[in-house]
């Protein structure tokens, strides 16, 4: 049995990798999504989780890298990052292995 841990997940989430393989899920099977085209919503996407500012002890940040803690739309990326993960490391496991993944 092999178990799996976490180390600060949001903050080590890729946003534009994670921005990828989300517009390739929502993209797959057509061409507009609510009114966005596949480029517009990368774009949009790519503002919403990059360079995202907050403040600590009266200092004002700008996180470089990762999700930003305390967003409400970080978990649903971080999820899709964790499954694409897990599809990568598991994918290709025969019928006959038995595995849990559990987010």
């Amino acid at each position: 049995m092999v178990s799996y841990d976490i180390s600060s997940l949001f903050t080590n989430t890729h946003v534009h990798q994670t921005t990828n393989i989300l517009t390739e899920i929502i993209f797959q099977p057509q061409d507009m999504f609510h009114e966005f085209n596949k480029k517009l919503f990368t774009y949009f996407r790519k503002i919403t989780a990059s360079d995202v500012l907050f403040s600590s002890y009266k200092t004002l940040y700008v996180q470089i890298k990762g999700l930003g803690m305390g967003i409400p739309f970080t978990p649903t990326p971080a999820n899709i990052f964790l499954c694409y993960i897990k599809e990568l490391m598991f994918g290709r496991c025969p019928d006959d292995i038995n595995y849990a993944f559990v987010l």
